[in-house]
């Protein structure tokens, strides 16, 4: 959108070089806004502009602080997350707020639908205080010293199912880690270690008593730590997703099968 409007863009990697402090200089901008960047910028970047830099983060401040926090929610079995404004330091996330709205999350929402709606909830809420910045800002509130949690950065290997875990995390984990990294186990097929993923799926409580990993029945219900996880889609390496039904119908798995 930027290049196609004829404005200037700029990616550095970093601000070590100041060659890219002087290059912002010249901007001259009155505010700057930080969505999701991904560098911690230093102080001097940010008392550049009339009014510092503001920053829209997909929480509820202090509550998930840092790079994942939509994923953190929703692996966390939060009931609720939002939007806050912050006027940003040059601390991690740590800035007084300016404005924030909170929203549910219910029960089957999954990255993908959270992240769409914090979007939207986030762009009206930006809108709203730059309009109403000098009001805010002199209102604004330092985020409280307790309920102070990090989000940590997602890592590819966090996507592999622990079948010792609860239905519920796993279950969970399905929601929050897909499409990236995804989530996953491993099946022996045609005497190969394969990689199947798991796109949707739902906890059957009580239904257990067997070693984790265990098929329990001919629906593809997996007996966990606790409660047990039926899959409903999902995708072996290198083919496309499909229902249970479809993937049983090219693929036997007998009751009493262990997944690895």
């Amino acid at each position: 959108y930027a290049l196609e409007k004829n404005l200037t863009v700029r990616t550095p990697k970093n601000f070590k070089d100041k060659s890219e402090k002087e290059k912002f200089l010249k901007f001259k901008c009155d505010l700057g806004i930080v969505v999701a960047y991904g560098i911690l910028l230093p102080e001097a970047i940010l008392n550049i502009p009339l009014h510092g830099c503001i920053n829209v983060h997909a929480s509820l401040l202090p509550r998930w602080r840092g790079a994942a926090p939509i994923q953190h929610a929703i692996l966390s079995g939060d009931k609720k997350t939002g939007v806050t404004i912050m006027q940003m330091n040059a601390e991690l996330d740590a800035g007084d707020i300016l404005r924030f709205k909170d929203i549910a999350i219910s029960p089957d929402t999954n990255f993908l639908d959270l992240e769409r709606t914090l979007s939207t909830l986030g762009s009206d809420l930006l809108i709203e205080t730059i309009n109403n910045l000098h009001m805010d800002r002199r209102k604004r509130k330092k985020q409280p010293s307790q309920g102070v949690i990090y989000a940590k950065k997602i890592r590819k290997n966090e996507g592999k199912i622990d079948w010792s875990d609860s239905a519920g995390d796993i279950e969970r984990k399905i929601r929050a880690l897909n499409p990236w990294p995804g989530v996953w186990f491993e099946d022996n097929v045609n005497d190969s270690k394969t990689m199947i993923k798991v796109h949707s799926a739902e906890v059957v409580n009580g239904k257990s008593g067997k070693k984790a990993g265990i098929v329990l029945d001919e629906k593809l219900t997996v007996a966990c730590g606790s409660d047990a996880l039926r899959i409903l889609t999902l995708q072996r390496s290198g083919k496309r997703i499909m229902t249970v039904a479809e993937y049983l119908r090219g693929n036997s798995i007998p009751i009493g099968h262990q997944f690895c």
